[in-house]
């Protein structure tokens, strides 16, 4: 900070007053002593002038004494630290000093030592204190909410450098709700200090700041700091892929300094970019779209695809089926369009699925929509999206069944919701409702066609889906894998792992890490 923090001093005793006043600024030249008053009613109206960071009040002064001024400025000021200077060793002064929240109370002759502890100390909390209120207000910029009537640290003449840093894919509303608290989690893993240290990445200020998804955050820097980060962009890149999990992690900088009244352009900006050129599995720096592109891609189903699909569907060759799908998801990976794009393709696909089985309820076709859309915004790479595509698939090919097999057209319903579901607060009332049986009935059908009751399904769909987290990620902790499944109490997740496979999480961590060894 290049400004001085800003000191009055209240005290009635001329020799004390100059005392003070020197000893302050040659202890910490931080301190800049900016006016002095001999009673209590002067210094107030010094305060309300000047606003100051500190007041040394002593507590007893002419017309206003120092606990009135304390507070008398705790009403009007809360920001200003106060600190009561006496030579009265009673405890009541402290008591009431603390009342008005006075960081310390010094006893006079007042010591150098104390001082320049005091001093020191305060120095800590302004500085603290006035960096958190640059990132408010740069916050507030960013959300295009500031309020131009509070005055500011921050200069209007100041321009800013502003990063986006996207981990994970797009996500929409939904899928941030759901899965808050595994990117919650990821960052509070990353030390960002220690990343631009990694980097290269020597900056004066800087902030960095939540972003309008929960996979998202902006890191904001001084304009005189723009070539350090431009240069650090792709050993950042690189520091923040050893901490995302596992999830891809892109990065997108403005290549302009703005002003703070102009961050939010620069964000709405920034957020154009990623969600032009954002590709599904893909860790890169993304290139700047200053201007909308154009959101309509071609179709992704060529007319030779989609009419060989329809044939297949027709003629019930389920694995042909699978295999064309398999091999145009590779194709769609392969060309790495954006994620719209991706996303426009999946929705070409289902609905071409719900004309070639004849389905025409909009809801089934839109559940299918969402949940798939739902895992690729949240799923690390897009070859864990295969799976999901399929069950969606199966959804419509078992329904054009429905005619052959109602029960067990009714079990595969059930259990492709559970598939679709088992990460959410589900339960064989809410299943039967959405379904509109009866509980009994719907039981009895399902264990009849699975052998099994719908909720030991579920239980057994989550515990290999755990196992499977397990085995894949043998860094994340079992509370995020849990709730990854659909557990939300790790003590219920473990007795229901252990009930399933006869291991705890940790014993099957610990077996799968020692089959590894072999």
């Amino acid at each position: 900070m290049s400004e001085k923090f800003r000191i009055i001093l209240a005290e009635d005793e001329p020799r004390i007053l100059q005392f003070l006043e020197k000893k302050i600024q040659f202890l910490d030249p931080r301190f800049e002593v900016v006016g002095s008053a001999r009673n209590g009613m002067d210094a107030l109206a010094l305060v309300e002038e000047l606003h100051p960071h500190v007041l040394f009040s002593d507590v007893q002064m002419p017309v206003m004494n120092g606990l009135e001024l304390l507070a008398k400025v705790r009403e009007s000021s809360s920001q200003v630290k106060s600190v009561i200077i006496s030579g009265f060793r009673d405890f009541d002064y402290v008591r009431e000093a603390m009342r008005y929240e006075a960081v310390d109370y010094l006893l006079k002759p007042i010591v150098d030592q104390d001082l320049l502890k005091l001093l020191h100390t305060l120095a800590e909390e302004l500085n603290e204190t006035i960096k958190q209120q640059e990132k408010e207000t740069i916050s507030e910029a960013i959300e295009n909410r500031l309020d131009l009537t509070k005055a500011s640290s921050l200069s209007n003449q100041q321009r800013y450098s502003i990063t986006l840093i996207a981990i994970g894919h797009l996500m929409n509303h939904s899928s941030q709700i759901l899965h808050s608290r595994i990117f919650q989690n990821i960052w509070k893993k990353v030390n960002f200090e220690k990343i631009l240290k990694n980097s290269d990445i020597s900056l004066g200020s800087w902030w960095l700041c939540d972003g309008w998804s929960v996979n998202h955050k902006y890191l904001v820097c001084s304009s005189e700091d723009m070539s350090a980060v431009r240069a650090g962009l792709p050993a950042m890149l690189e520091q923040l892929k050893l901490l995302s999990g596992g999830y891809p992690v892109n990065l997108c900088m403005l290549p302009d300094a703005l002003s703070l009244y102009m961050l939010h352009q620069g964000v709405l900006t920034l957020q154009e970019s990623v969600w032009q050129t954002l590709v599904p599995g893909k860790s890169q720096i993304l290139p700047l779209k200053d201007e909308k592109g154009d959101a309509s891609y071609p179709l992704l189903l060529a007319s030779h695809q989609s009419q060989l699909l329809k044939s297949l569907i027709s003629s019930g060759r389920t694995d042909e089926i699978k295999k064309q799908l398999r091999q145009l998801l590779e194709s769609w990976l392969a060309h790495q369009y954006p994620q719209v794009a991706f996303e426009n393709g999946l929705r070409q696909l289902f609905r071409l699925f719900a004309s070639a089985t004849s389905m025409t309820d909009e809801n089934e076709v839109y559940l299918a929509e969402y949940h798939t859309l739902a895992f690729l915004s949240t799923c690390r790479t897009p070859e864990e999206l295969f799976p999901e595509i399929w069950e969606a698939v199966l959804h419509f090919l078992n329904r054009q069944a429905l005619e052959k097999d109602y029960a067990l057209k009714t079990a595969e319903d059930v259990e492709q919701y559970i598939r679709l579901h088992y990460t959410e607060d589900i339960s064989l009332d809410s299943i039967a409702s959405i379904m509109g049986f009866h509980t009994v009935y719907l039981n009895r059908i399902f264990k009849r066609e699975k052998q099994i009751t719908p909720i030991q399904f579920l239980i057994n769909l989550r515990i290999e889906k755990a196992k499977e987290l397990i085995r894949q990620h043998p860094d994340w902790d079992f509370t995020t894998i849990g709730e990854s499944v659909g557990y939300h109490d790790p003590h219920y997740f473990s007795r229901a792992f252990k009930k399933v496979t006869e291991l705890s999480p940790s014993d099957y961590r610990r077996l799968f890490d020692s089959a590894d060894k072999l």
